[in-house]
């Protein structure tokens, strides 16, 4: 058997809570939908009905709730990308190199790392996973981008390049793209009814090692699996702050020293950035303070200069230097 090392990318936010309660999968693919989608939208209409319905109307291509549900299989699980190594015995009875297959074992080792580093800036800079697909094509919506798309359809159809089947599942996407509009909640629209969802911010990406000896995976594709069942706590051997450069490796630290760094990295962060409204106030106060300095000795000056002309060459001299 390998010994077979898992890699998850994420950010920053509840990685406290993962660290000390793991992560659960959902017990269907519809609730594991629904958790993402009832963010954004009213979760009365995401009955199971609608989003089977809808399952290729909702995300974009291979990110939308269809492609996700293809990969929902047995308990669903949580994605990792995966490095497996044999030992030197097992490679040889393959008749295998075992020095060659080192090698390759490394460059395995290394696409797994980076897979999870990509999940881990994506899911930092803005949301994990197939929420990222569906956010954007949410954030798409608005009342233009419906009457386009009916006048899109209503051109095909017209030139004869949509009718039947194809063209009943266009009018479905339209239908099911109206509702959801009507149904996003309220502070995710603006004044014109588009859909506007904001990034979250001020977190980092972290990638988690983990033991993925004797575990079973419900999904494989190339170097991703979906677990089957719970990713526990003490399956998790490393925790590391994603490296700035993807040709630099994370160094996996322990996670109670993780803590502390993470903590560390956050306090240095607090002490050296300021909001905008921090600076816009305290460049206003400095600008009202000289200018009101100014004013004061620009008056002041006028009087000196009533008195003697050796205080108006003084006042001369400073108004230069100004």
């Amino acid at each position: 058997m390998p010994n077979t090392t898992l890699y998850r990318g994420v950010s920053s936010i509840g990685i406290e809570d993962i660290l000390e309660n793991g992560i659960h999968p959902y017990k269907t693919k519809y609730d594991e939908a629904r958790a993402i989608l009832s963010k954004y939208i009213n979760p009365e209409i995401l009955t199971d009905e609608f989003l089977e319905q809808n399952q290729d109307n909702i995300g974009h291509s291979f990110g939308n709730l269809g492609f996700r549900f293809r990969q929902f299989q047995k308990d669903g699980g949580v994605f990792c990308t995966i490095m497996e190594q044999y030992s030197d015995e097992e490679y040889r009875s393959h008749d295998l190199d075992p020095e060659s297959q080192r090698e390759f074992d490394k460059q395995t080792r290394l696409s797994a790392i980076n897979g999870a580093m990509e999940y881990a800036y994506r899911t930092a800079k803005s949301f994990p996973e197939y929420e990222w697909y569906i956010v954007d094509d949410l954030n798409s919506l608005g009342n233009q981008n419906l009457l386009e798309l009916e006048e899109q359809i209503e051109t095909a159809y017209a030139a004869g390049k949509l009718n039947g089947e194809a063209l009943e599942a266009q009018y479905k996407r339209l239908e099911c793209r109206k509702k959801i509009l009507e149904n996003i909640k309220p502070e995710y629209k603006d004044k014109n009814n588009n859909v506007r969802i904001d990034s979250p911010k001020g977190s980092y990406p972290i990638v988690l090692q983990i033991n993925g000896n004797d575990r079973n995976f419900s999904y494989q594709n190339g170097g991703e699996v979906r677990l089957v069942g719970d990713l526990m706590p003490e399956d998790i051997t490393g925790v590391a702050f994603a490296p700035e450069k993807m040709d630099e490796l994370p160094i996996f630290v322990s996670k109670k020293e993780f803590l502390k760094q993470l903590e560390q990295r956050k306090e240095k962060d607090r002490t050296q950035t300021k909001t905008p409204n921090q600076d816009q106030k305290q460049a206003f106060s400095s600008t009202s303070q000289l200018k009101d300095i100014l004013e004061k000795g620009a008056q002041l000056g006028k009087e000196m200069a009533k008195k003697n002309t050796f205080a108006q060459k003084v006042l001369s001299d400073v108004q230069r230097d100004i």
